[in-house]
Formats: structure tokens, C-alpha cells, sequence
């Protein structure tokens, strides 16, 4: 089936992102952490820092790393993963395990909204 319905994915395509996404999800939080670690440590003032920090973290918190933009399902596989790519989050490069429909329509969806 050609079309980007997400329910045509195997279930392998499920469950490696079910495996891959606390991973990635993982990874983000420590480079958010060590982001945070190098604002401390600016020659700002305690105040400045501490604004700079909080501000730095609402907007980390709505990454689709922490909050995905749609509910976490299978039915949002596609959407899901092209938000992690187009935040960096992942690299397309990571889902390289994934069938070769789905990586297609990954890459599909990607250059569709590159030309808005």
C-alpha cells in the first residue's frame, strides 16, 4: 500500500520506536542538562541566571522530546517521528532500523514540509 496511513507500518516500525523513543528521549534531557550547567556558569548574575534557566526550560519541556506533539500511539508514528527530526531531536540517519516504507514516507513527509 502506498499511501502515509500510519496503520500500514509493520509492527516492527511500533515497537522500535516504543524502544527508541525513551532513549531519545533520554539523550535530549542530557544535553538540556548540560546546556543548563554552562548558563551557571556565565558571569550573569544569580537572578539573570536563574531567569535564563527557567525560560530555557519551558521551552525545552515543549519539545516534542518531552511532550510529543501528538498522542503517543501507534497511529501517530509517522507524525511523531518527522517532529522529532524537524526539532533535533533525532537525526533521520536514527531510524535506519526502520522499513523501508516507513523511512520512504518519513522522508516523503519531511521534503513536503520543507517547501512550505
Amino acid at each position: 500500500m502506498n499511501t502515509m496511513n500510519n496503520n500500514t507500518y509493520p509492527e516492527k516500525d511500533w515497537q522500535l520506536f516504543r524502544r527508541k523513543y525513551p532513549e531519545w528521549r533520554e539523550r535530549y534531557a542530557q544535553s538540556k542538562l548540560s546546556e543548563y550547567s554552562h548558563i551557571l556558569e556565565m558571569d550573569n548574575s544569580s537572578v539573570e541566571k536563574l531567569f535564563s534557566i527557567q525560560e530555557q526550560i519551558i521551552s525545552d519541556l515543549r519539545s516534542p522530546a518531552m511532550e510529543l506533539p501528538n498522542r503517543y500511539s501507534r497511529s501517530n508514528l509517522l507524525s511523531n517521528t518527522v517532529a522529532l527530526i524537524q526539532a533535533n531531536v533525532i537525526a533521520v540517519e536514527e531510524i535506519a532500523d526502520f522499513s523501508e516504507q516507513f523511512k520512504n514516507h518519513v522522508q516523503l513527509y519531511l521534503k513536503t514540509l520543507e517547501s512550505f
